[in-house]
């Protein structure tokens, strides 16, 4: 096993640069998918801290303030012009509301105009979102009061009408609404791995065949006992613990990060991960068939993962991509991958078997057909060689 040892020795000395582009994977990952850990879709208001000096105080303008302590937090501050502003600068209170002599009387009159007085940072977003709230109650009580209603009445229904609440979803463009949706943070993360599997597998496994096939280790081996068959397959081997291992090191990663869970969504997420490590893989040698220079190497691996990522939808989501782009992108593995990944994250997984198992045979057919392309250069070269021969 000398050339087994000796292509895992080349792969620990590369150990630094896939540590490097997997924490850019986790990185990215959770800046994309945000603080949530279980990508929570739900809205919730935001209360803003509000200070009420009423003038008038009227039945009217309690019940104005007891409708805005409601809707936000109410804090109280002195009628003195230098102490609100200095509370606004320092944000102890963010938008002062001050309700003006006769607020009560225009309001039973049906007048809006002039009701209030405030002080307010204009460079901030509170006070349009703390006028809106006070702008809905005032149209709804004076719209009961246009209606009959009696002031009380109205006071009352106006804070009920202008308090009421919206559930609200937040769907993707395909439609899902669920935590589990394409958008939680393991989706995302899974998302990326064609990025980094595909760089990490040139940056790493081109350099590692590089060194192996070189004129100095190649004539040591030609020289030694160990035959051609066991040379090739001690390489295989050695290819194919490097993959296995950085496919098994990832996903303990995401893993980790998102809970220790196995149901068949994260199994699922597993197989087609393992799916694209086989075509990256192939991609590597793919690359390394074509002997490029070791300087280039990591130029190829960035430009081709980048190139695919922005094509397939790793980094900007397929729904959001062109037609045309999308049409491209058929004809490369990382789509597939992408296309697999949303259907496995979204709630009817289970009904779009079909689609998935589709998905996940496109990547081997890739994987299969990089193999042999890279099987038919290595018996040219050979051939070529043995004639030079």
């Amino acid at each position: 096993m000398q050339v087994f040892n000796v292509f895992m020795k080349i792969a620990k000395s590369k150990l630094g640069i896939a540590i490097m582009y997997v924490m850019i994977m986790v990185a990215i990952g959770l800046l994309n998918s945000g603080t949530s850990g279980n990508g929570d879709n739900s809205f919730v208001s935001t209360k803003i801290k509000a200070a009420v000096i009423d003038e008038d105080n009227s039945e009217e303008s309690r019940a104005l303030t007891e409708h805005i302590a409601s809707v936000h937090t109410l804090v109280e501050v002195e009628n003195d012009k230098d102490v609100i502003l200095d509370k606004l600068f320092y944000q102890k209170v963010q938008y002062v509301l001050i309700i003006k002599n006769g607020y009560g009387e225009k309001l039973a009159a049906g007048d809006t105009s002039d009701l209030f007085e405030n002080y307010k940072d204009p460079n901030t977003l509170y006070a349009s979102f703390f006028e809106s709230t006070l702008n809905e109650y005032v149209s709804a009580v004076r719209g009961y009061v246009a209606g009959g209603e009696d002031m009380s009445s109205a006071l009352e229904k106006g804070a009920e009408l202008a308090s009421a609440k919206v559930n609200v979803k937040i769907e993707n463009a395909e439609g899902d609404n669920s935590a589990s949706g394409v958008n939680s943070r393991m989706s995302v993360m899974y998302r990326e791995l064609p990025f980094i599997f595909i760089t990490i597998m040139v940056d790493v496994l081109c350099p590692i065949l590089l060194v192996l096939k070189g004129n100095e280790i190649r004539k040591r081996m030609e020289s030694s006992c160990m035959t051609a068959a066991s040379q090739t397959m001690q390489i295989f081997l050695g290819c194919a613990v490097y993959t296995a291992g950085l496919w098994a090191v990832v996903n303990l990663i995401i893993f980790a990060i998102n809970g220790f869970s196995y149901t068949p969504r994260e199994c699922l997420h597993l197989l087609n991960s393992f799916t694209f490590s086989l075509v990256s893989a192939g991609i590597a040698l793919f690359v390394m068939s074509l002997k490029p220079a070791e300087n280039v190497i990591n130029v190829i691996g960035i430009s081709v993962s980048l190139g695919m990522s922005f094509l397939c939808g790793v980094f900007v989501p397929i729904s959001l991509l062109g037609d045309g782009v999308v049409s491209a992108a058929r004809f490369l593995p990382a789509y597939w991958y992408v296309r697999a990944n949303e259907i496995i994250a979204a709630p009817k997984a289970a009904s779009d078997a079909k689609d998935l198992f589709t998905c996940f045979g496109i990547q081997l057919l890739f994987a299969a057909a990089l193999f042999a392309l890279v099987l038919v250069i290595s018996r040219a070269k050979h051939g070529k060689q043995s004639s030079k021969a």
